[in-house]
């Protein structure tokens, strides 16, 4: 609540209210935390920062092909209504001969929006071919020359976004989409009294890519393969001239050629 004085006006009090996103903590105060639960994350009760986890928690290729179904799962937030989940995939740019770091970049992928008019549990996205990951990335990462003096380190842990918006958010979310139809007036929509514009809520939640590698996602042994080398699937050969490197887990072995753990 405010007052609003404005000369040769009226002076008028202008109110507004919403409901929080989020589910009331079982512990006490706060929030309770919304998880991803698929991509599965493995060795979550690890003592010792994580080591102990699988490196198989994302899989995007089944050894010759691109996997067909890879859904993305969240638990729900009370009182969302629209949800919309992407997640991101980080590199390095390094100067070989000058042992210099030049950027740090990322490419995105969205999972598209969702609403939901009540609590649900879990909010699951519509299942996308995971030939759309690599495409992405094959277009927006420029390729290098073959002899390039740059390198491109890859982290092998993806990073998953969930933004949760409430009942007013999403109700001024669509409203204002763009407008598509024959009728070309955009409705006003405002849950301000006395005033415009919208006062809502909204949560946004991540999984983490630090180290030690604790909530992220990690990409399997076929997965990181292929976006290094691009060498188990037929088609396609989008990530092929990129200089992709993952030290420590990929190495080219004269004798078997290009393999990740």
């Amino acid at each position: 609540m405010c007052d609003v004085n404005i000369e040769g006006e009226e002076p008028r009090v202008v109110t507004a209210s919403t409901n929080l996103v989020g589910n009331q903590s079982t512990f006490g105060s706060g929030i309770e935390q919304v998880r991803l639960i698929n991509p599965n994350l493995s060795g979550v009760n690890s003592s010792n920062g994580g080591q102990d986890r699988s490196l198989d928690e994302v899989s995007l290729v089944n050894n010759t092909n691109y996997a067909e179904d890879f859904a993305v799962t969240w638990t729900s937030a009370r009182g969302g209504f629209r949800y919309t989940s992407y997640m991101r995939f980080y590199y390095t740019e390094f100067s070989r001969s000058q042992g210099t770091k030049i950027k740090r970049d990322s490419v995105t992928m969205s999972f598209s929006s969702r609403s939901f008019d009540q609590d649900q549990g879990e909010v699951r996205f519509p299942s996308k071919n995971a030939e759309d990951f690599y495409s992405r990335v094959g277009s927006q990462v420029d390729d290098t020359e073959p002899d390039s003096d740059i390198e491109r380190i890859v982290s092998d842990t993806l990073q998953f976004f969930l933004e949760v918006a409430n009942e007013e958010l999403a109700t001024y979310i669509e409203v204002n989409q763009p407008i598509s139809d024959v009728a070309q007036e955009r409705p006003e929509y405002t849950n301000v009294k006395n005033g415009l514009g919208v006062f809502a809520s909204r949560l946004v939640v991540s999984t983490r890519t630090g180290v030690p590698q604790t909530d992220g996602r990690i990409m399997d042994r076929f997965t990181l393969e292929e976006l290094l080398y691009a060498n188990l699937v037929g088609t396609g050969n989008y990530t092929a001239n990129k200089n992709f490197s993952r030290p420590g887990r990929c190495v080219i072995n004269p004798a078997t050629g290009p393999r990740c753990q």
